[in-house]
């Protein structure tokens, strides 16, 4: 018995030991692969994830974390995690077929595309398929980060390696779980966390508690329609005709804000599809734009309005010159990175998801 008690004791503190050393080789990495995840869903990106065995099973529990939840301190939008290792039809034609060196290459030459990341997972640092992965995705233009162990070739190809100072596999892939759970944390917060007040009655946020004031009373309230109305996609049926999905909470909103503010829509867009949906909200709009500061500029003379009563919200750099000029801007929370860098508040919903039922809530007491 004292054996078998010595062995429990002596694997739990040697795994404890690699997470110590841990804080001092590992901390920059972390945040820098956070920061990496993080773009590139603000960029609408992916997270693409390999790797085999125990680490197969990490990437899907990584996927299950983004695309469902880590944090419950605040609601939150599920984010586009895919694991590699899930479709075994695939795996086994392909490994069958060709090699199973290339099962996760194909599958990143095939699903990846600029602006996602791919992260590959592997103890020794040497998996031959993670391997060609990774350098599948660089050629491609996709960021690449590594959980490995202290060796292997896999550290010195990607843009970020998390390498446990450690070459035990068993005390490796505990520490990469942990890491696995400090990422999802820490891109969670980034991307959703600054209206980070929990409900104590609920658990979750609340636009109550969340309220906040504009430093004027709006005379005029301008958005972007796609990206902010839409979530930027566009369907094209077999004629060719397009639509979009619209949030009716969005509707809601408008009929509020009849009673508080003027709101048109900017759009760049010449198809039919956002002036009928701004005929049926009964919103003014002006589209086939080329210039959106020129247009926001105009529309503030034609109503004698001054820009610095204007609330304008965008999501992409066409709005940047617009922002540049209203007197406070707001973008969704997946609204391009140099427009985030730019607005005076972004908000906890993504594009489609109700923007501007959260502006009315938070702003304006909805």
């Amino acid at each position: 018995m004292n054996c078998l008690s010595d062995r429990v004791h002596a694997h739990l503190l040697d795994s404890a030991h690699v997470k110590q050393q841990m804080v001092e080789a590992c901390v920059e990495s972390i945040i820098g692969a956070a920061d990496l995840i993080a773009e590139a869903f603000r960029s609408r990106g992916k997270v693409l994830l390999c790797g085999n065995g125990g680490s197969a099973a990490d990437c899907q529990h990584m996927a299950a974390e983004l695309v469902g939840r880590l944090t419950t301190d605040f609601e939150h939008p599920g984010l586009p995690g895919v694991a590699l290792t899930t479709d075994t039809s695939f795996l086994t034609a392909f490994a069958n077929d060709f090699n199973f060196e290339g099962v996760f290459e194909r599958q990143v030459q095939v699903l990846g595309k600029v602006g996602d990341v791919l992260i590959g997972i592997s103890t020794s640092g040497n998996s031959i398929n993670v391997i060609r992965a990774v350098e599948a995705a660089r050629a491609a233009g996709i960021g690449t980060i590594v959980l490995t162990g202290s060796g292997g070739r896999l550290a010195g190809i990607a843009d970020v390696a998390i390498s446990v100072p450690s070459t035990n596999s068993q005390y490796i892939q505990e520490a990469h779980l942990a890491i696995e759970h400090i990422l999802c944390d820490l891109v969670e917060r980034d991307l959703f966390g600054a209206k980070d007040v929990q409900n104590p009655k609920h658990g979750h946020t609340s636009a109550v508690q969340n309220r906040r004031e504009l430093p004027f009373d709006p005379e005029l309230i301008v958005c972007d329609f796609d990206g902010v109305f839409t979530d930027n996609r566009v369907y094209v049926d077999e004629n060719g005709i397009e639509s979009v999905v619209c949030n009716r909470s969005d509707g809601l909103a408008i009929d509020f804000l009849r009673d508080k503010s003027s709101l048109v829509i900017l759009s760049t867009e010449t198809n039919n599809v956002v002036a009928r949906r701004a005929e049926k909200l009964r919103v003014e709009v002006w589209h086939g734009l080329s210039d959106k500061k020129k247009a926001l500029m105009d529309l503030c003379n034609d109503r004698n309005v001054e820009l610095e009563r204007v609330v304008f919200i965008g999501n992409d750099i066409n709005d940047l010159g617009a922002i540049e000029i209203c007197g406070y801007s707001i973008a969704p929370a997946d609204a391009h990175p140099r427009v985030i860098a730019e607005v005076d508040h972004v908000l906890e919903n993504r594009g489609g998801d109700g923007v501007i039922r959260e502006f009315c809530e938070v702003f304006l007491g909805m």
